[in-house]
């Protein structure tokens, strides 16, 4: 979550704080139990979070994460998780989230979900990769967002599967003669995109949390359309390619290379972003947005003792308005640090903060995961 007034889109945390003191009795199992049915009962882990930002004023919330094992065989399948989140400001501004991801039958099939909504403030700096701090306007929008998606085992370390997004907007405030006000930038108005598509996913992760060796590699296409109940049509192709290796018990280093590539009429909101917690840290989410962005990041990561680590991670990353005009001298470049804790052993859960700095722009990060 972004804890500085330069970075953006906050990442929505979680349940309410009487959903937390409700189930506190159940959040600190011990991680020494020794009976195999007791190492995979279910464990409620609770994410207080407070920040600060000038568009926001005091905000306050939470997440929960709720995670289980599925099946007879739970020590062959990967752990289940159900997260619930909420951030509320004294400005009534709230972002609502409900998130899913399920395995089943010893990880043959793996079912994920979202469902967001939010009222909440945000800023636009233009479309492209040479837009300006000046050029800087606020903006707040309504938004319902649905995400569903299936799949299948299909071979060795192959899934195969299909998904549906729905993502509803509104503006309900512009600044004035700006960019968005001025009815110029797609998406600008309100509206609605509605699409289907299917993903091929290999994986190898020793851990879905906290990978210390494997790879992960995603190739997913999306189709946008009026027969759908889209207000436009586009299509998106994104390409995730991940590899960690180990460097010691203790040691790994990751990589990231990100392709996205949209054609068509795509509204802003859903246009591809740089910057914020993810990707690019140090730049707030959007600080450049386009159809088509490039990154490429890598991180290093060592557990210290008891339950801290640290991580050091550098990226760099550019978007464009066609894949062709991607290239070498356009790259935006950050680097940071990061502190972990170790809240939850069994399945090597950390919590990070990071610190991260890039041209003219720095951020702080809070989240309850790895970026990648």
């Amino acid at each position: 979550m972004t804890m500085d007034s330069r970075q953006g889109q906050l990442r929505n945390l979680s349940v309410l704080l009487v959903i937390i003191i409700s189930t506190a009795s159940l959040i600190f199992g011990s991680d020494q139990e020794k009976d195999k049915e007791s190492r995979f009962k279910t464990r409620f882990l609770p994410l207080p979070v407070l920040f600060y930002r000038p568009q926001t004023s005091l905000a306050f919330g939470a997440q929960v994460k709720t995670i289980f094992r599925l099946g007879r065989n739970k020590h062959l399948t990967r752990p289940s998780t159900i997260t619930p989140e909420v951030i509320y400001t004294i400005n009534k501004q709230f972002i609502t989230k409900l998130l899913s991801d399920i395995y089943l039958a010893e990880n043959q099939w793996h079912l994920n979900s979202r469902v967001d909504f939010r009222k909440f403030p945000d800023l636009f700096y233009g479309i492209g990769n040479q837009t300006s701090l000046e050029s800087e306007e606020a903006y707040t929008s309504q938004a319902w967002d649905l995400y569903l998606r299936g799949e299948h085992h299909i071979g060795s370390s192959f899934h195969l599967g299909g998904h549906f997004h729905l993502y509803d907007w509104q503006l309900t405030e512009k600044k004035t003669g700006g960019m968005l006000d001025s009815g110029s930038v797609p998406g600008s108005e309100d509206g609605t995109a509605s699409g289907l598509g299917i993903q091929l996913r290999y994986d190898t992760r020793d851990h879905i949390f906290y990978p210390m060796k494997g790879e992960f590699f995603e190739i997913k296409f999306t189709f946008y359309h009026h027969a759908l109940g889209s207000s436009t049509d586009f299509s998106c192709l994104t390409i995730d390619l991940r590899k960690y290796l180990p460097l010691s018990s203790k040691q790994v280093l990751a990589f990231q290379l990100l392709l996205e590539s949209q054609t068509g009429e795509v509204p802003f909101p859903l246009m591809n972003r740089l910057g914020g917690q993810d990707h690019l840290r140090g730049y707030y989410s959007g600080r450049f947005r386009d159809k088509n962005l490039f990154l490429i990041q890598a991180e290093w990561r060592y557990a210290l003792f008891w339950r801290i680590g640290v991580s050091l991670f550098a990226a760099m990353g550019q978007v464009a308005d066609t894949l062709s005009h991607l290239n070498s001298e356009n790259f935006n470049y950050s680097l940071g640090f990061g502190l972990r804790y170790l809240y939850n052993k069994r399945e090597s859960l950390y919590a990070r903060m990071d610190f991260g700095w890039g041209s003219d722009s720095s951020g702080v990060y809070m989240e309850g995961d790895e970026a990648f």
